[in-house]
């Protein structure tokens, strides 16, 4: 490996404020390329980041006057900027400042504008990006009496790599006579394998799977005699592998439940979640329960803010988000998405005496009874399942790209990722977004309807597709890989055909449509109803739209003139 990197590829990142100096840092999580090919997962801290911001009445950068500060004192500068002085008030609320309309390009967050930085550095390295790691995390708890709610198993993948740690007291066999005996790994490891290698060698036959097929998973086990030593193995084996991005199914709970653990504990999580290389000042775990209210509960969007290699994320939500066009689920249980995307499904064992007819519940309890050896590769087989989703459908990595320049604790925020791609594209063309306050009504609002949400133009397609030519590798092809429409209130059936207007976009109605050619068919008002009513399925009505309101040839005309001219 050569000493000097070429190329960083930015994964994830954590904004870090009110550091011991009063002053903030931002925590990235990359993979640095070197001349050699090694590709190396790596922390690296901006301490102090700086930024602009410009003001006047106009939004070309030339008209406006410039000023670079220090990000954590922005709202100190941005104040005096405005205002002529400094003030003396301790807090200042930087989108009160933010409804000047004389302010510009103060509200893009710092994370936004260090990642587009690094984003175009690498395009520019020639560097090509790699996949980031993937892997994914499940907890169980006791449901019997004596150690009720306690962590009895943690099982993570980092690839095909599976950690499970298991608790002493929930690791036992129990013989013909029901006495209880201490568990056996050998005998753990046999099970796990006979129950899900042949699970994981169906999976592996799934098309989307081919460049996985022959993978085979490695299994790792840990015994802790309390469940804090068991998310000190898991989060210590986390850190060692620097895995990149790290699902959970229904993130609330699990993350809820451990960082519980440490609390009762009196463990500070960022000595856990934070790797232990990274300087203390810098350490973060903070999480954000999304309160906000959704018709559906895949809509929240839970995040753990943490200065880590890996960024933990929602499964179940990012699976329901990449899939809006299609509508929602009737179950986001995983169960019922296992079985969708051909996985089978969870782990029921009907096949063991008395399992049949039992609530979730009492299913959980007889299980950690009766079978405790089963419920353990049940828990691994949670995790495995989902690795396996996500190499079929690479869900992560798409949230990666398609978060393009914005944090992904902002993914889901459409508005906010156009705005920070604007703000991006429209820089380097000597102009600047203004910027946004919490409240951007006028006393006209109400008088408003409902317009639909942001719209991006087709022109902002050109010259970003693929270098998909062998012959030409520097032209840019009009393919695109990852595509996603902001208004999705106009994503029903027939949105490629109709231009993506829905009832919320409509802006006008049509009253009449008139011409000579359209006459022959309709009347001015009939006309209008015909028209809509075919360009919906413009497939299928293309020569009616062509003969009735373009004044194009029929079939039979188009015919008999070709006739014509072989005739002559």
């Amino acid at each position: 490996m050569s000493d000097k990197p070429i190329g960083r590829q930015w994964l994830h990142s954590c904004y870090v404020d009110k550091l011991p100096d009063k002053t903030d840092a931002v925590v990235i999580s990359e993979l640095v390329h070197y001349a050699d090919g090694t590709v190396v997962p790596e922390l690296r801290v901006v301490p102090r980041p700086k930024r602009s911001f410009e003001k006047k009445e106009m939004e070309d950068l030339e008209k406006l006057d410039k000023f670079t500060v220090y990000n954590y004192e922005l709202e100190r500068e941005v104040f005096k900027a405005l205002n002529g002085y400094y003030t003396n008030r301790s807090h200042i609320d930087l989108k009160e400042l933010c409804a000047s309309p004389y302010l510009y390009g103060a509200d893009t967050h710092i994370e936004t504008l260090i990642k587009a930085s690094a984003k175009k550095a690498f395009d520019k390295s020639g560097c090509t990006p790699v996949a980031p790691t993937t892997g994914f995390y499940d907890i169980e708890r006791s449901m019997l009496k004596g150690n009720a709610a306690e962590i009895t198993i943690i099982s993570r993948t980092h690839e095909n790599e599976v950690y499970t740690a298991i608790l002493r007291q929930a690791f036992f066999t129990i013989d013909a006579h029901g006495n209880h005996h201490p568990g056996n790994l050998s005998e753990l490891e046999a099970l796990s394998h006979a129950i899900l290698d042949p699970m994981i060698e169906k999976a592996l036959q799934d098309k989307g799977l081919k460049r996985h097929q022959g993978t085979i998973f490695k299994f790792h086990y840990y015994i802790g005699e309390t469940e804090l030593d068991l998310i000190k193995w898991i989060f210590a084996g986390m850190h060692k592998n620097k895995t990149s991005l790290v699902g959970i199914w229904n993130l609330d709970y699990d993350i809820s439940v451990t960082l519980d653990v440490l609390k009762k504990a009196e463990v500070n999580p960022t000595d856990i979640f934070c790797p232990p290389e990274l300087a203390e000042k810098y350490r973060k775990v903070r999480y954000v329960y999304d309160n906000k209210k959704v018709q559906h509960h895949t809509d929240k969007w839970h995040w753990l803010y943490n200065t880590s290699y890996s960024q933990f994320f929602d499964a179940m939500a990012l699976y329901a988000k990449l899939r809006t066009v299609i509508g929602k689920e009737t179950s986001y249980a995983l169960d019922d998405v296992l079985e969708k995307n051909g996985l089978g499904g969870k782990l029921h064992f009907r096949d063991l005496p008395d399992m049949d007819d039992l609530s979730k519940i009492d299913w959980h309890r007889r299980m950690q009874a009766r079978y405790p050896l089963h419920y353990i590769v049940y828990n691994q087989w949670d995790v495995v399942s989902l690795q396996l989703n996500e190499w079929k459908n690479s869900d992560a990595q798409s949230m990666l790209l398609l978060s393009e320049y914005t944090t992904l604790a902002k993914f889901t925020k459409q508005t906010r990722k156009v705005a920070d791609t604007l703000y991006v594209d429209w820089i380097e063309k000597g102009r600047v977004l203004g910027t946004t306050s919490n409240d951007m009504k006028s006393p006209y609002d109400a008088d408003i309807g409902a317009i639909g949400g942001a719209v991006l133009s087709p022109l902002r397609l050109d010259y970003n597709g693929l270098n998909a030519l062998t012959e030409a590798p520097h032209h840019k092809t009009q393919l695109h890989p990852f595509v996603n429409d902001v208004d999705f209130t106009g994503m029903y059936p027939t949105v490629g055909q109709a231009c993506n207007i829905s009832k919320d976009t409509k802006l006008s109605t049509m009253l009449y449509i008139t011409g000579e050619q359209v006459q022959k068919y309709h009347t001015p008002k009939t006309a209008v109803e015909v028209f809509f009513g075919y360009v919906i399925n413009p497939d299928d009505n293309a020569m009616a739209l062509a003969t009735e309101f373009f004044g194009l040839p029929d079939y039979e005309t188009m015919l008999e003139s070709f006739e014509q001219k072989l005739r002559r």
